[in-house]
């Protein structure tokens, strides 16, 4: 007897091969959705960084990038006491960011004067487990430079950041 059509367990079979297929692929898609935020978070970092570098040197002033675990801040030192301070204007403050900072220094601002180099080398770094293309920043006197952290679980210093 002649049938047409596909039986239970074939159908069954082709729905798990689906199901499986779709779940690694969820799962790469997740991994690679956390991966372009943090390129993206420190993209925008840099950037910022860069054009803070710019406008000192442009307008001849001390400005500097406030850092804190959840955002970072643009600060003009208005009142020309060397460090971020009540008087002081705020020029720009980062959305909450989604990944933790953490940085290299004593301090927790870098400081750019009006020759736009850094007064203090400092490295800022974005933990994680998915390996993005960047996820540290290295600022030295006169460069700024993105990087890739070689060892996630040592320190975030310039020694642990590969410039790319």
């Amino acid at each position: 007897m002649k049938q047409d059509g596909f039986s239970l367990i074939e159908l069954l079979v082709v729905c798990a091969i689906i199901a499986t297929l779709l779940t690694i692929s969820s799962l790469e898609f997740h991994s690679w959705l956390v991966r372009y935020n943090i390129e993206k978070l420190v993209e925008e970092l840099y950037g910022q960084i860069v054009t803070t570098r710019f406008q000192a040197m442009a307008r001849n002033k001390t400005y500097f990038v406030t850092l804190a675990a959840n955002q970072y801040t643009v600060v003009d030192d208005i009142d020309g006491s060397g460090a971020p301070s009540g008087g002081d204007t705020t020029i720009s403050t980062s959305q909450v960011l989604k990944y933790p900072l953490s940085w290299s220094g004593a301090t927790p601002y870098l400081q750019f004067n009006q020759r736009g180099t850094a007064d203090v080398w400092s490295t800022i770094c974005v933990s994680s487990q998915v390996q993005p293309a960047f996820d540290c920043i290295v600022v030295s006197s006169s460069r700024v430079a993105k990087g890739k952290i070689i060892n996630q679980g040592g320190a975030c210093a310039s020694t642990n950041c590969s410039i790319k």
